[in-house]
């Protein structure tokens, strides 16, 4: 198999509705690593979230890379691979730090993030996310969605009390059912997917 070559662009503004920009994102194509958080709290205390999260997920890897032995966080998914479960133990290790940092400061409680994160590791692509951050594949002329909202709205959807299009427009649309940072433990949802020349993710 071929060697893949990744190219990549990344930018973050904080639009016309927001007086300050909580998103957060790492992209580094030389570890295969690229990371999204959107945070969300009072007071900045989200942008607090999200950029703790950047900070903790790739540090967290790369000691692992120097350190195998590095113990994971949380339960290891045996239907997934090693770098997969990493990816996994970075989030929840991100979570406990958040959640530790706003239990400690009042200006804080509260607080959270979203996560999506993908990772290639030779022809893999890890992938781990919490919230309603979402990561697409473009393959070919298709457009597939690879992550499915943790949100209340996705949730009525799948129980078949909203139509996906009226999902669109319902008044609690980003109501999130998780979040890294809010609970002491998070549920952390994982994938996997050969990547091939030509792919393009959002």
């Amino acid at each position: 198999m071929h060697s893949l070559h990744v190219t990549h662009g990344a930018t973050s503004d904080v639009g016309l509705t927001r007086a300050h920009n909580e998103d957060r994102f790492h992209a580094d194509p030389s570890a295969g690593l690229f990371v999204v958080c959107d945070g969300m709290g009072g007071h900045r205390a989200g942008e607090v979230a999200s950029s703790r999260v950047i900070d903790i997920i790739p540090r967290h890897l790369a000691e692992a890379e120097t350190d195998p032995s590095l113990p994971l966080i949380g339960a290891v998914r045996p239907e997934f691979s090693s770098a997969t479960n990493r990816l996994a133990s970075a989030v929840r290790l991100a979570n406990h730090k958040v959640h530790q940092e706003a239990a400690r400061h009042v200006e804080y409680a509260g607080m959270g993030t979203t996560v999506v994160a993908a990772w290639l590791v030779g022809p893999i692509l890890s992938i781990a996310h919490v919230g309603d951050s979402r990561l697409y594949l473009i393959r070919g002329n298709a457009l597939q969605l690879l992550t499915a909202d943790h949100s209340l709205v996705q949730e009525q959807v799948q129980s078949g009390l909203l139509t996906a299009h009226d999902a669109t427009r319902a008044p609690h649309k980003h109501v999130l059912t998780r979040a890294v940072g809010v609970q002491p433990l998070v549920e952390v949802e994982l994938g996997e997917l050969p990547v091939l020349n030509g792919d393009l993710f959002l």
